[in-house]
């Protein structure tokens, strides 16, 4: 049992379980400890003691176990205020390897610059409409690629993908999505953003 519910500790769980406790007594929804002859003979301190150590040790194994994973930052680049309202959404609500996505947007450029060289939170994508006021999506997706190179850059257009396949792969694009199809192929792409923005990070860790 100590090998399915504690696999990082499970010798050290029930090393501490075996010495001070004899069994488990459940009960109105609760678990109770019930101790040893020996220690039914001791002080209410060594069974105080006895007992934090048990919680300890099985604390800190679960923990270890069940630490969530990092979040996944997400971050959207759109003109059109509506528009940008409504990626956001489908953003938030699309599930990524069980991690918690954390999503930000903006219609200016310039704060997309920014957000994407923030040191203390860092984005892992970037969605960046091909078309913005007065400047191109390639163009932007050209100096965020320069000053964060790290970041997955996703391209989105209402017009036909070939019009600006050929500049989004220059600037560093890796997928151009059709916004009138995102409800299908959002999902995946950022799925597989994700995969490739994690990869760096396992292997710069061993």
């Amino acid at each position: 049992i100590w090998q399915v519910l504690f696999p990082n500790s499970p010798q050290k769980v029930e090393r501490v379980w075996l010495k001070f406790f004899g069994e488990a007594i459940e009960g109105d929804g609760l678990v109770r400890l019930r101790p040893n002859p020996p220690m039914q003979k001791t002080a209410r301190g060594d069974w105080d003691r006895a007992e934090r150590l048990l919680y300890g040790v099985m604390s800190d194994a679960t923990q270890s176990v069940h630490e969530p994973p990092a979040a996944f930052r997400i971050g959207i680049l759109d003109n059109d205020a509506c528009a940008l309202d409504c990626i956001a959404r489908l953003v938030s609500s699309t599930p990524i390897h069980g991690r918690i996505v954390d999503v930000w947007s903006t219609t200016s450029p310039a704060v997309a610059i920014m957000e994407c060289q923030s040191v203390s939170h860092h984005t892992d994508v970037l969605l960046i409409d091909m078309a913005l006021d007065g400047v191109t999506g390639p163009q932007i997706a050209t100096e965020i690629h320069r000053r964060a190179p790290g970041i997955a850059l996703i391209g989105l257009t209402s017009y036909r993908l070939e019009t600006y396949r050929q500049a989004a792969a220059d600037a560093g694009i890796v997928t151009l999505l059709d916004k009138a199809n995102l409800t299908e192929t959002l999902a995946p792409a950022l799925r597989e953003a994700a995969h490739h923005a994690e990869s760096p990070r396992q292997s710069s860790s061993t």
